[in-house]
């Protein structure tokens, strides 16, 4: 008899080093998926905001002119943005389609280039700037406020 239940505690003893192996085995799987889904959350976190620094490049308004002449100029229907150099007439429409929901008439770019100027007898640069003139139709409006 006591061969028999010494069998059986060294069967429950394999036992339980099978399960404490088999436990250690599991717990280093389930460290390892926690490190790869924490990967990828930060992936997905860089990827959403590559998305939203890619969202802003694209714009390709910079903001709207707002001086005197400007809103002059804007009670007859044309507005007057700062625009990204690389700006052309036909994506400055679409932006404006796609940000104010307003179909321009017609649009004029004017290409401001940069002024030389002295300032305590060096020579010095006021940078340029591209800005665009935005015709709507009658009844249109865009909402600069």
């Amino acid at each position: 008899m006591a061969k028999k239940e010494t069998k059986k505690i060294e069967d429950t003893a394999e036992e339980t080093k099978l399960t404490k192996k088999e436990s250690k085995k599991e717990k280093e799987v389930k460290k390892e998926v926690e490190k790869e889904t924490k990967k990828v959350e930060k992936k997905s976190e860089k990827n959403t905001e590559k998305e939203e620094v890619k969202e802003n490049k694209t714009t390709l308004i910079l903001s709207p002119r707002l001086t005197e002449k400007a809103s002059n100029l804007s009670s007859g229907n044309v507005y007057t943005f700062n625009v990204k150099d690389s700006a052309t007439k036909i994506t400055l429409a679409k932006e404006i389609q796609k940000v104010y929901k307003v179909k321009p008439l017609k649009i004029t770019i004017i290409n401001h280039p940069r002024e030389a100027t002295f300032f305590r007898n060096n020579l010095g640069y006021k940078s340029g700037f591209k800005k665009a003139l935005v015709t709507l139709k009658k009844g249109d409006k865009i909402d600069l406020a």
